[in-house]
């Protein structure tokens, strides 16, 4: 873990996006989500040329 923390703010396109979802789905995208307010651990990936700037791999 970095050690950084950081508050996650979700737009009008998110929350619709994420609405739009299965239940059992939503919760496990939020849940990922969310473990980014801990700081960055596990399987990310930092990509190139994106706006948001990581990729968080889930099995």
């Amino acid at each position: 873990m970095n050690g950084r923390r950081y508050r996650i703010e979700y737009g009008a396109t998110a929350s619709n996006d994420l609405d739009s979802l299965a239940e059992k789905t939503r919760k496990q995208v939020l849940r990922k989500i969310e473990r980014l307010e801990l700081g960055l651990h596990g399987d990310i990936k930092h990509l190139r040329d994106a706006r948001c700037g990581i990729q968080i791999a889930d099995g």
